[in-house]
């Protein structure tokens, strides 16, 4: 990735609408887990949410292509003391070794999403969690980096994560992020009731507009992603969010 990429990434990592992700997903993990789980973070960019999950207690895993961004994802978990596992290389991963798997505003932008969800299934243990956010339906000059040959998936869960043992499990009420499930779901898995899914799987009608056009949600895009006040500030004393969320048992890893 280039400069221009991480500062962009890093720029977004203090936005609003990205701040309010990183802490559905912590509170996400707290309702779900009585135990700090193994986290793999997908494509993570400058590192800030694999830091917030390892902050609260989990295992985390960070894993990143971009050059740029493992360098400065990895001074930022030095600076912060934060033993987050660093990993350019996914080969060696290990089948059924993760409970959580997090990827947030990656699969848009890869040639072959489909791959990326077959690996996050082998990757994951039976009922284990995959969180995703993927705008498929933003493809404008202000996104220029999202593919115009993923827009078939937007709002579609069942061409993309089905084939692969996924199913609807709980998410925000716009997708950001949607979080599935992978089957065959253990007595320890989580669980969530009928009409949750049923509510959350509604989006996929409002997104599956765009698979035609970006219109109605690239000005609603804007507004999500407007920046606070003070976040050029909050980058410049490079004041990392502090977690707002703990878990007791979280020593133990």
């Amino acid at each position: 990735g280039t400069n221009a990429f991480l500062y962009a990434s890093v720029s977004w990592s203090r936005y609003p609408l990205k701040l309010k992700m990183r802490n559905w997903v912590a509170q996400l993990l707290k309702r779900n887990f009585s135990r700090p789980v193994k986290v793999l973070v997908f494509g993570d960019g400058p590192g800030f949410d694999s830091l917030h999950l390892a902050q609260v207690g989990h295992e985390v895993t960070y894993f990143e292509v971009s050059g740029n961004g493992s360098t400065f994802a990895e001074q930022i978990f030095r600076s912060s003391q934060s033993n987050v596992r660093l990993t350019t290389d996914t080969q060696g991963y290990g089948d059924a070794s993760v409970d959580v798997l997090l990827c947030l505003d990656v699969l848009e932008h890869l040639p072959d999403p489909t791959q990326a969800v077959q690996d996050f299934s082998r990757w994951l243990r039976p009922g284990g969690l995959l969180v995703v956010s993927a705008p498929f339906y933003l493809v404008t000059p202000d996104y220029s980096t999202h593919l115009e040959s993923n827009r078939r998936f937007s709002g579609d869960v069942k061409s993309l994560f089905h084939p692969f043992g996924f199913r609807l499990f709980d998410g925000d009420p716009m997708w950001l992020p949607m979080v599935l499930q992978k089957e065959p779901v253990t007595p320890e898995s989580p669980r969530v009731g009928w009409l949750k899914r049923y509510l959350v799987g509604l989006t996929g009608g409002f997104l599956s507009l765009g698979r035609h056009t970006s219109a109605p949600y690239a000005r609603t895009a804007r507004l999500l992603s407007r920046p606070s006040s003070n976040w050029r500030q909050d980058l410049e004393r490079w004041e990392l969010q502090e977690p707002k969320i703990s878990h007791t048992s979280g020593a133990g890893l």
